[in-house]
């Protein structure tokens, strides 16, 4: 009979070591699966996770421009209404905006759009009162045309190609 509660035990030793077994393997499942959650929310970068914010805003990275390669394509003066208020109750804006683009060959490309640029710029001023654009705040247009200007394109790689965005002149009236 000892023989036999002996093999019992024996099983029983098992049964619980295989149940363990399966329960560190599951276990181990979920943690992987955590991860892999974690890297897809987070776009493969863990540091984002401290700052809720770079999840969703994309970082700023600092350009290098090659000005022997850069060109720069203009667009003409253009004379755009701006929204009504503030001081004024009608006002214009008068503007030539130039925009720095990576090559010669990207320019081409560029000019092919021109209508769309102008329309952006027009828009993008039109939405705007005299107040708004006063002082230093042409500044903030600025970066916000080079925004619109990059997503006139799809393909990350050419809209990178869009480096910089210049107001020569302006004349609020």
């Amino acid at each position: 009979m000892e023989g036999k509660e002996g093999k019992e035990g024996k099983e029983g030793k098992e049964g619980k070591l295989n149940f363990m077994l399966i329960i560190i393997i599951a276990f181990l499942s979920m943690a992987v699966a955590f991860v892999v959650i974690l890297l897809v929310m987070t776009g493969g970068n863990l540091k984002a996770l401290g700052n809720k914010d770079s999840v969703h805003k994309e970082e700023k990275k600092v350009v290098e421009i090659d000005y022997k390669k850069a060109v720069g394509f203009s667009v003409p003066e253009m004379l755009i209404n701006l929204k009504p208020g503030g001081k004024v109750e009608k006002s214009f804006i008068k503007i030539e905006v130039s925009i720095l683009l990576e090559d010669k060959h990207f320019e081409e490309e560029f000019k092919k759009r021109e209508f769309e640029v102008k329309d952006i710029i027009r828009s993008t001023f039109n939405g705007k009162t005299g107040d708004e654009l006063e002082g230093t705040k042409i500044e903030t247009m600025k970066e916000e045309l080079l925004k619109k200007f990059k997503a006139m394109y799809k393909e990350p790689k050419e809209a990178h190609k869009v480096l910089k965005v210049y107001i020569p002149t302006s004349l609020i009236q």
